[in-house]
């Protein structure tokens, strides 16, 4: 964890950016980057990754 909330989801900023942004649709904003309807992230027609949402159970 970095000091005193610098950097990523420790920020404001990065809180207000995580609650507004589906990753999904902004990588597929993103010029060479597409994610399909399996949430699997392709570069230049590559597969590169997968999106998971995140779950909270009680």
């Amino acid at each position: 964890m970095t000091k005193d909330g610098f950097g990523g989801a420790n920020t404001r900023t990065g809180l207000v950016f995580e609650g507004k942004t589906d990753l999904a649709t902004f990588l597929n904003s993103q010029q060479s980057y597409k994610v399909n309807n399996q949430n699997e992230v392709f570069y230049n027609d590559d597969l590169v990754g997968q999106i998971f949402k995140k779950t909270c159970f009680l």
